[in-house]
């Protein structure tokens, strides 16, 4: 029976992909901060082969947590990276846009680190990054926001060369959902083609089983992406 851990499972995707792989008999770690959502979603899950672990991707505790929780699961074969934050500012915030790096860069970095060197202790897993579409454009009103996923999505594939380098049998996956149900889109304006959270996490649990290097939720995003790129080459002297 394979063992996953999300992080930021106390909504929108992370919830949903708790769900998804519960569903197909997985072991389900869930971390989160909001202790509330964790256990709601382990009594939805009827708590079995659920675990739970209060979790702030920003802490220095993240990578003593992981282990505590890890150990309660006897071991965990896939690390998912959901936790993530994203603002709409159309002036620059710094205390919003360093939230944002703190959460998708740092924190992206300590939970991502603590996997892969676990899997390289134990000669075996999968790495998953949901990054973003908006990884492969810039916006002036989500600048930090894209920003963060484009390191993201660099970042992922730094770690993949480093596997695919060292011979070791652990993959990784890249996520690039477009818009999704969750906390993060509600009330904005301007969204298209939303994805329903259940719809979402199906189609990645599905590419994470094939193991695919780098996947976009729902397929149809993938035109999106090469159009921001063509823009980012014509903008280039912006």
């Amino acid at each position: 029976m394979k063992k996953v851990i999300i992080t930021g499972a106390t909504s929108g995707i992370g919830y949903a992909l708790a769900k998804e792989f519960h569903s197909r008999g997985y072991i389900v770690g869930i971390t989160g901060r909001r202790e509330k959502r964790l256990l709601q979603l382990a009594e939805e899950l009827g708590h079995e082969r659920v675990f739970i672990q209060t979790l702030d991707v920003t802490a220095r505790d993240v990578h003593e947590k992981l282990d505590s929780l890890a150990d309660a699961m006897d071991g965990v074969d896939i690390f998912v990276a959901n936790a993530g934050v994203g603002y709409v500012t159309r002036t620059l915030d710094l205390a919003k846009d360093r939230h944002i790096i703190d959460v998708n860069v740092t924190g992206f970095v300590a939970t991502v680190c603590w996997a892969a060197q676990k899997f390289t202790e134990q000669k075996h897993g999968h790495i998953v990054g949901i990054s973003s579409v908006a990884s492969t454009f810039y916006s002036g009103v989500t600048a930090a926001y894209n920003a963060s996923k484009a390191f993201v999505c660099s970042y992922l594939m730094g770690i993949r060369l480093m596997f695919k380098t060292q011979k070791l049998p652990v993959f990784v996956t890249e996520v690039r959902p477009g818009f999704v149900e969750s906390e993060m889109v509600e009330g904005q304006k301007g969204m298209f083609w939303v994805a329903k959270t259940s719809v979402a996490a199906y189609q990645m649990v599905e590419a994470v089983e094939r193991k695919k290097k780098v996947v976009y939720i729902t397929s149809r995003w993938r035109i999106v992406a090469w159009l921001g790129t063509m823009a980012g080459w014509f903008n280039k002297g912006l």
